[in-house]
């Protein structure tokens, strides 16, 4: 927008911010004069304007002006707004699921958190968008390692790569936008700035069925008796059991997705854009139908698993569904029927017992002679080779084949 003679404006609608610009003549080392941009950010319409008459004054007497001149000064960029501004983002653009942003909001909490120690703000103070340079955030990284939580321990490394990561790809989205001023450049190389990964090694030991059909058998179901939206626990964790998929992949499987007839699914959700963008078709075990039967009965189209606020879409939180899974592998392991070192190895910070039925689904094939490029197809890892990326799949017959040893439920399950 144009605010006054050789001064524009842009109006963030987000905000309500104005960034105000106009351009300087300014005298060069060797005597020439060259007209050069500057920028100031501005906290409402009404002032911008205000600064806009000031700055065509001073541009009309002198051909300059520097913020010195008046009385006007910038607002603080508050740098958690940048970091609100990149989360509205992946939820607009990229479509990001409810646990992954509050994954990323959580980091930004950790960074934030580490940030006003450092600086010595209290909560209620504005973190500065011009606070946001390299050398503070290694300090983080350092604060993070050592201080971490207001109780006194320090994060683990996987939190601190996660936090970590999430901040760099915010600020270099930041800087590509151009809207905050006084937000210093990121690293060129962010990567080269990432604390290490956490090194894990491969679990020492791997459920088998009975283990899996153990916990299965003590998973609790929902409230409300056998409807669509009841069970969403136990039979994602059957999907699983006789898949292989992520339990996300699980509980997004619509009943048009499934070939009884020719003992396939399509999935249509995968952790990366190439997975997803796959739309791959599995061989399955004909088992699997028999363990369905109580959720296939009342769907028949749609999600298998439908929110419950909205039938037709299918559910986005897991967090009773972790809840439940984790409660019957414990009570498994309780009655022996289980090993503990499947559900938390001792080689890992933490497990995953939603992930157990996948390492185990993995673990069985592999042992029963299954290649690696059928069991890399049937689970969704990228292929290891070229051919296998971009030119063929394995064929139906051999997926059918590795999937035909799976055993049906135990009796009880």
């Amino acid at each position: 927008m144009r605010l006054t003679d050789g001064v524009s404006g842009h109006l963030d609608p987000t905000s309500g911010r104005v960034k105000v610009m106009w351009r300087n003549r300014e005298q060069q080392a060797d005597g020439s004069i060259k007209q050069r941009q500057r920028k100031l950010t501005s906290d409402s319409l009404p002032e911008a304007r205000e600064l806009a008459v000031q700055i065509a004054a001073s541009l009309k007497r002198t051909g300059w002006f520097e913020l010195g001149q008046s009385a006007f000064r910038p607002a603080v960029e508050d740098l958690e707004r940048v970091f609100k501004a990149y989360l509205d983002h992946k939820v607009k653009f990229e479509r990001v699921r409810p646990n992954t942003r509050s994954n990323l909001a959580r980091s930004f909490q950790r960074f934030g958190r580490g940030m006003r120690s450092l600086l010595a703000l209290s909560n209620a103070e504005v973190i500065p968008a011009e606070a946001m340079t390299l050398e503070n955030y290694r300090r983080w990284v350092m604060w993070a390692g050592s201080v971490g939580t207001r109780a006194g321990g320090a994060y683990g490394p996987g939190t601190i790569y996660q936090s970590a990561h999430t901040v760099l790809d915010a600020w270099g989205w930041a800087a590509d936008q151009g809207r905050w001023m006084s937000l210093p450049a990121p690293p060129y190389n962010r990567r080269a700035h990432l604390p290490p990964s956490p090194q894990y090694g491969p679990p020492a030991d791997t459920a088998t069925w009975a283990e899996m059909d153990a916990a299965i058998a003590r998973i609790r179901a929902d409230r409300g008796g056998p409807t669509p939206n009841v069970g969403t626990a136990k039979y994602s964790a059957i999907i699983q059991r006789f898949t292989g998929l992520r339990l996300f992949q699980a509980i997004g499987m619509h009943a048009e997705d499934i070939d009884i007839g020719g003992n396939t699914l399509i999935i249509r959700r995968g952790k990366s854009r190439r997975e997803a963008a796959l739309m791959r078709r599995i061989a399955v075990s004909p088992h699997l139908w028999v363990a369905l039967e109580p959720v296939l009965a009342h769907v028949t189209t749609g999600p298998l698993f439908p929110d419950r606020s909205r039938p037709d879409s299918p559910m986005v939180s897991y967090r009773n569904t972790t809840r439940y899974v984790t409660r019957a592998w414990n009570d498994a392991i309780e009655d022996g029927l289980a090993r503990i070192t499947v559900v938390r190895p001792p080689n890992r910070d933490k497990g995953s017992p939603t992930h157990c039925f996948r390492s185990g689904f993995m673990a069985q094939l592999a042992a029963n002679g299954v290649s690696d490029a059928v069991l890399d197809h049937l689970v969704g890892h990228a292929p290891g080779s070229v051919r296998g990326q971009h030119y063929t799949t394995p064929s139906l017959e051999l997926q059918h084949q590795a999937v035909s040893n799976i055993p049906s439920l135990s009796a009880g399950t």
